[in-house]
């Protein structure tokens, strides 16, 4: 194939220097002298190829490489170490016939990367490598080997087939330009391929970062909020018309609790009614056991599947006292489960609402702002910062699974199973084989508590109300946990002092410098710098008719900032910095809030700075400290010092950590890309609403384990009660009544506890 690829002009110019054309010998014809046969790319790559590439050195120097393959042409020729002569071009064999037109002469030939063997690899017309045709591509190394020797011409060039596309795993996306090259057949492992020909030559390509929530397809945050809200509704609804049957058949429990034993008549009456009563409340209730059945078979059992067995074992409880006759053990639990449905529907509701009142807080703003948690190389923790306009992820992060969903799937399936094999146990032991239904009808119920499906609602919807107040909202508990295990948060310059809050009360000019000059060189280095400052002076050239210039070299420093402009040395800075680089300041303009801009090492210009505390910010840095999270102060405002801070704001500085001055640059850069997952949206500008977004995580984050713990603990002992009393033969005891009675107590309690999360801690 090589064959049909030079003229002996081609080869002369290409393989050889002019210090090296004495090689040729101009009596002999090149056609003679060479035999092309064994100069061709298959010829050279047979020989040559085994021990460079089974050793893997690619990082030989080209130059090297193009002399290796100089010398491996003149040994295949014999012509090594002879007498040097004027070279004579051999003249071009004709053209054969030709039936297609011949495509475009190929590039020269270019060389891999072996050590001691050399590989040479031809190339396209557009310069990219093409591997070796010998032991890879047997069809065209044999289609090499039958072409004639004479047929050696340039305008004749070998005509490649069209190849396959790669498939599979190591497949390359490249642009509609490389995609023809992008393939390897016949290799054994494709991956090796890629290693050897494209990583030294063009580089790997690194794939973009992918935010995990971004690559799901979010709906409309208008229309998530209409359907919250009509779920809320619906679920409202449900829970009205349970709440009056849980009650009636509460009531009619406790009118019975104290007649023991029941008289046959009355106990029958009383036990159908709860058996009807039973079956309406759960068909309000039936998406609730639905799910409470489907996800025990998929392995996913809830708080829904404790709910239906409990229903499902009272439900026969009752059919068994009613065709047996027996009620020497009281009342059915029906009233108990009743109870458990009408909270769990409440519990949804109320999930539903907490959703509601995040995604309104998420659509009052025309573009919101995100908050995110990721991991800032420059100081190896985990930082919390805001992002404008970064929503995409808040929704996906909203609907994960909660921390009582999360438990539940764990302790339902072991409470379930608890529940069957103490009853079992009980009635075997006791030899009281038909009671076994009243027993497991007992213990389902007590393990089914009436928090279950509130555990982290009713956490989650205090802190989504008291959010909205201020401007925040929380990705429920995904957000939550988040923003907790974060190693601190990100505070800017606008954070600390908004731009309004900063103003300029007297400038002095010195050394002649025009004030127009003065300031358009200051507001020239603080615009480049992005700084809190930046707004200010780029209003007070404005108003002055001053355009911005070009910044050239711009470096930050500890306390100031330099750079170039129209060949000029310009810093810009405090008096600190300015001491520092060797500029002198007149004793009676040692300012501490002043911008000092010195041009060629000489003092041109002073701005005194005046910087006003919010109140906002006063309390959002407070609380901030108060929950222990740790402020970054990422500022490029070269006036915050913490000195100043601590008497504008009486705040304590030891959990405020001043990062070094590149760090705060990279960390406070808005434009960067972000990896980290969003975790809160901000409706409304400023540090408060940010304060408040992670201090109501943090408090979300505790009430709502809090409360899952409790509710748990809840089930766990009303099981064991339950469990003890049924052993020792108190039917009496043990009855419906005071099971209610029980369930209904740690229900108030944990109301209670899940109504901390309002509050501040």
């Amino acid at each position: 194939m090589a064959r049909d690829r030079y003229t002996g002009g081609k080869i002369e110019e290409e393989l050889f220097s002019e210090d090296e054309r004495y090689l040729l010998d101009e009596d002999l014809q090149l056609d003679d002298a060479l035999d092309l046969e064994s100069l061709s790319l298959e010829s050279i790559l047979a020989e040559y190829k085994g021990s460079a590439y089974i050793d893997g050195d690619k990082k030989t120097p080209p130059d090297i490489l193009d002399e290796k393959t100089k010398r491996i042409v003149l040994e295949e020729t014999g012509r090594l170490g002879k007498s040097p002569e004027k070279p004579q071009k051999a003249e071009p064999a004709p053209k054969p016939p030709q039936s297609a037109p011949a495509p475009e002469e190929a590039a020269e030939v270019k060389i891999s990367h072996p050590d001691t063997d050399v590989i040479p690899l031809r190339t396209s017309p557009s310069g990219r490598f093409q591997p070796p045709q010998e032991e890879f591509f047997p069809q065209e190394s044999a289609r090499a080997d039958e072409a004639p020797s004479s047929d050696f011409d340039a305008s004749e060039e070998y005509v490649e087939e069209p190849r396959k596309k790669r498939r599979g795993l190591f497949r390359r996306v490249r642009s509609a330009r490389y995609e023809e090259d992008t393939v390897a057949e016949d290799y054994e492992d494709e991956e090796e391929y890629d290693d050897y020909y494209y990583e030294d030559e063009y580089g790997v390509e690194e794939e973009e970062p992918v935010v995990e929530e971004e690559i799901f397809e979010e709906p409309d945050f208008k229309v998530a909020t209409r359907r919250f809200a009509a779920l809320c509704n619906a679920y409202s609804v449900k829970t009205f018309l349970s709440f009056p049957v849980s009650a009636v058949m509460f009531i009619l429990t406790l009118v019975y609790n104290g007649k023991s034993p029941l008289d046959t008549r009355g106990g029958f009456v009383a036990t159908g009614v709860l058996l009807i009563l039973l079956f309406l409340s759960m068909m309000i209730g039936v998406e609730q056991m639905y799910y409470g059945l489907v996800r025990l078979f998929r392995k996913q059992a809830g708080y829904e599947s404790l709910n239906f067995f409990a229903c499902l074992a009272s439900a026969a409880a009752a059919a068994y006292a009613l065709i047996t006759k027996n009620f020497s053990s009281g009342l059915p639990y029906c009233a108990a489960a009743s109870m458990a449905i009408t909270a769990g529907l409440w519990g949804e509701k109320v999930h539903y609402r907490a959703f509601t009142e995040t995604m309104k807080t998420a659509t009052s703003a025309s573009m919101p702002g995100g908050v995110v948690t990721e991991v800032a190389d420059e100081i190896n923790r985990i930082v919390t910062r805001k992002i404008p306009g970064r929503t995409g992820g808040f929704y996906t992060r909203l609907v994960s699974e909660d921390i009582a969903a999360r438990t539940y799937r764990t302790a339902a399936p072991i409470l379930i199973a608890a529940s069957v094999v103490f009853a079992l146990y009980i009635g075997i032991a006791k030899q009281r084989y038909g009671d076994i239904p009243f027993y497991l009808a007992a213990l389902l119920t007590a393990a089914t508590p009436l928090s279950a499906s509130a555990a982290f609602a009713l956490p989650f919807f205090s802190t989504a109300r008291r959010l909205r107040k201020a401007g925040a909202a929380v990705a429920g508990w995904g957000g939550a946990e988040d923003l907790f295990t974060s190693d601190g948060v990100s505070v800017t310059d606008d954070d600390l002092f908004p731009p309004e809050n900063i103003s300029v009360s007297g400038v002095r000019v010195f050394d002649n410098v025009s004030p127009e000059r003065a300031v358009r060189y200051t507001a020239s280095m603080i615009a480049a710098s992005g700084s809190g400052l930046a707004r200010l002076f780029t209003k007070l050239a404005s108003k002055q008719g001053s355009t911005l210039m070009k910044v050239d070299d711009f470096t930050c420093y500890e306390g100031g900032i330099g750079g170039t402009i129209h060949g000029d040395r310009v810093f810009t800075g405090n008096a600190a910095f300015m001491k520092l680089m060797g500029i002198r300041i007149p004793p009676n303009l040692n300012l501490k809030n002043a911008a000092f801009t010195a041009v060629n090492k000489r003092l041109i210009a002073v701005f005194i700075l005046e910087y006003v505390p919010v109140k906002s910010v006063q309390y959002a840095l407070v609380a901030l400290l108060r929950h222990k999270v740790r402020l970054f102060f990422a500022v490029r405002d070269f006036g915050i010092m913490p000195v100043m801070l601590e008497q504008k704001y009486k705040i304590p500085v030891d959990d405020v950590e001043y990062l070094p001055i590149r760090s705060s640059y990279e960390l406070s850069d808005t434009e960067r890309a972000q990896t980290g997952r969003v975790a809160a949206l901000l409706a409304r500008e400023g540090l408060l609403p940010f304060a408040e977004a992670v201090t109501g995580a943090r408090r979300l984050r505790n009430t709502a384990t809090a409360a899952t713990v409790f509710s748990v603990l809840s089930a766990v002992v009303g099981l064991l009660i339950m469990f003890i009393i049924s052993w020792i033969g108190g039917a009496v005891v043990s009855g419906a009544a005071n099971l209610a009675l029980y369930m209904l107590a740690m229900f108030v309690a944990f109301l209670f506890i899940g109504g901390f999360a309002k509050y501040q801690a």
